[in-house]
């Protein structure tokens, strides 16, 4: 773990106010105190699903999944958002409401694909399903085991190339297609 984490739990707004190179007054201006600073910060990282995945009868469905899967899975693992991700997870005795607003970015994330998905069951394009369901098992294939690894600090495994993301997505697709 990044010893940096924790000097970050244990930092005051003071110490913030030093750093930024303005006062603590400017500091709470601005912030009610260190779990609102924290929740604004988590704010930043935000992945803004809506300007990734369009709706569209003439798409290419597979294609824009790759793509999209590409993107979440770069976010997803990016080093800020791992760091991010770990910061949370120790801070949740000080500050349980972080967890609150990670969760809160993921359902976001979720109800976004699962507004694509149901897009295309009314397009007669996907099964009639649960569109939530599609939408976890969506990210939970295109980013769950190479998160874990990653948040272990383990090195990404070689055959989880864009390759395998382009069948996995195949297959993902071909399984849900109404035709």
């Amino acid at each position: 773990p990044d010893r940096g984490d924790y000097r970050v739990l244990q930092c005051t707004l003071k110490v913030v106010a030093q750093m930024a190179g303005v006062s603590k007054r400017t500091i709470y201006t601005h912030f009610s105190g260190k779990e609102h600073l924290f929740r604004a910060a988590l704010d930043r990282l935000k992945f803004d699903m809506n300007a990734k995945l369009k709706w569209s009868d003439a798409a290419d469905i597979q294609g824009e999944l790759v793509a999209y899967g590409r993107q979440v899975r770069a976010y997803v693992l990016s080093d800020k958002v791992l760091k991010a991700f770990r910061l949370v997870e120790r801070s949740m005795p000080e500050m349980p409401d972080l967890g609150v607003v990670a969760e809160q970015h993921t359902t976001q994330l979720l109800e976004a694909l699962a507004a694509y998905f149901n897009k295309g069951m009314k397009a007669g394009v996907f099964i009639d399903t649960d569109p939530r369901f599609l939408a976890e098992h969506f990210f939970s294939m295109v980013i769950g085991q190479s998160r874990s690894r990653a948040l272990r600090g383990l090195p990404p495994e070689p055959h989880r190339d864009d390759a395998y993301l382009n069948q996995e997505i195949e297959v993902f697709v071909r399984g849900i297609s109404a035709a």
